[in-house]
C-alpha cells in the first residue's frame, strides 16, 4: 500500500476575501464544491480581527481607511478562532529588529539598533496621532484606541 504524503495548507487573510461561504466549506465542512477532502490535508487559515467597517471613513479623514475590507467571519468559523492579540512595544521592537537583521545582514549593529528605534517611535506617533484624530471625529475612546493601534502594520515595518 502506497502511504499518502501529509500536507498542509495554509488560506491566508481568509476575512479579506469576497468567498467566506467556500473558506467556510474547506474548514468546516471539509469539502470543496462538495467534494470531499483527503484525510491526508490537513487545513490551517489565518484571518484580520474585524474592528467594525474597515472600509468607513471619518468625515474627511481618509486617510486612516484601510485598503482592504476585513469581513465578519461566518458563524461557524467563530469557534475555531485563537486570538493571538497583538505584539506590544517591546515584542515590536525585537520583531523590528530581527526584520532588520535578516533584510540587512551588512549593516552595523549600531545602525540597526537605531533604525529599530526609529520606526518603533514612528509607530507610536502614528498611533497616538489616529487617536487624536478619531477622538476628534466624536468615536468613542475604546473604539478609537482599538482602530488606532491598527493603522500602521507588519507591512509598513518592511515597507
Amino acid at each position: 500500500k502506497i502511504k499518502m504524503p501529509f500536507v498542509t495548507v495554509f488560506l491566508d487573510e481568509v476575512n479579506t476575501s469576497s468567498c467566506l461561504g467556500l473558506f467556510k466549506e474547506i474548514i468546516v465542512d471539509r469539502t470543496i464544491d462538495g467534494e470531499s477532502i483527503p484525510d491526508n490535508i490537513f487545513i490551517v487559515a489565518a484571518c484580520n480581527p474585524h474592528r467594525g467597517n474597515s472600509m468607513a471613513t471619518h468625515a474627511e479623514e481618509t486617510w486612516l481607511r484601510s485598503s482592504y475590507y476585513v469581513r465578519p467571519l461566518h458563524p461557524t468559523l467563530e469557534y475555531l478562532i485563537w486570538d493571538y492579540g497583538s505584539l506590544d512595544q517591546y515584542q515590536e521592537g525585537d520583531y523590528i529588529r530581527t526584520k532588520m537583521q535578516m533584510l540587512h545582514k551588512e549593516l552595523p549593529n549600531i545602525e540597526v539598533v537605531t533604525l529599530t528605534d526609529l520606526i518603533v517611535e514612528s509607530q507610536s506617533l502614528m498611533r497616538r496621532y489616529a487617536y487624536k484624530q478619531l477622538i476628534k471625529q466624536r468615536m468613542k475612546p475604546e473604539d478609537a484606541e482599538v482602530s488606532s493601534h491598527s493603522c500602521v502594520s507588519q507591512r509598513d515595518i518592511q515597507r
